[in-house]
């Protein structure tokens, strides 16, 4: 499936294991049945899973999304084509827990994931993780006090950095490019500095290879200082001054 997701490591309360209630729906009623959310716990080799019913924490993209629309303002079209896809492909939030079939703790996370779409826009649920990173970093605190601990998770102090370093830069048509450092390698798949979705590149005639090569000839100078060209990075950064003139 591909993708990728923002991980909050935390602490999580035994509570959070109990059987909790479900809303009823009309055929409940009609039925006069309660159904039950509950936690399940699989095992594969010496590892041990455990999936927890998210409940109100299933509120979190909703507050994600009015972050990006207060944030951004009027989108760019790059981020329009972002903004898009997560209305289209919808984030899923995940409480989980692992730990070794041996051991008595469990790791326990809350991750909200980021469709790649079958491998079709990796580069826009890139984009969307780097900006979930912000908003999390930025809003930690209310987020925890209103959201997380209630709920019955308490995120740790100190999380993984990942998310820091994308550097994307908009393109005219084709929604955000993600730079790479160039890779000294034979292989020109390897050695690109650019890519886009492809959903894209499968659509042009070379699979967008002429399209990245006049990115990287245009614009690798300027990514080459690995900053983010995105308009959350950098809202200030004119997109009309990326130009590509393949197709």
């Amino acid at each position: 499936m591909g993708g990728t997701a923002l991980v909050v490591q935390g602490s999580l309360t035994p509570r959070c294991l109990e059987s909790r209630p479900i809303r009823r729906s009309f055929i409940d009623k009609l039925f006069g049945r309660q159904r039950m959310a509950r936690a399940v716990t699989t095992q594969h080799g010496n590892r041990v899973f455990v999936e927890v019913p998210p409940a109100e924490l299933n509120r979190l993209p909703e507050e994600f999304l009015l972050f990006l629309n207060k944030r951004i303002g009027d989108p760019w079209p790059a981020t329009r084509f972002v903004l898009d896809y997560l209305q289209d492909f919808p984030i899923v939030v995940y409480v989980r827990g692992e730990r070794n079939a041996a051991a008595a703790n469990t790791e326990w996370y809350v991750q909200l994931t980021f469709s790649g779409c079958a491998g079709m826009a990796e580069i826009s649920a890139m984009a969307a993780w780097h900006w979930a990173h912000i908003w999390f970093t930025d809003n930690r605190v209310d987020l925890a006090e209103r959201r997380l601990v209630p709920y019955g998770f308490t995120p740790f102090q100190e999380q993984a950095q990942e998310g820091n370093d994308v550097a994307l830069l908009p393109t005219p048509d084709r929604g955000y490019a993600l730079f790479s450092p160039c890779i000294e390698s034979d292989d020109a798949e390897s050695a690109r500095l650019f890519d886009i979705d492809a959903a894209f590149t499968e659509a042009l005639p070379d699979n967008g290879e002429a399209y990245l090569a006049d990115l990287r000839a245009n614009h690798g100078a300027l990514m080459s200082d690995g900053r983010c060209r995105c308009q959350i990075c950098s809202p200030g950064f004119d997109p009309s001054v990326v130009r590509v003139s393949s197709p």
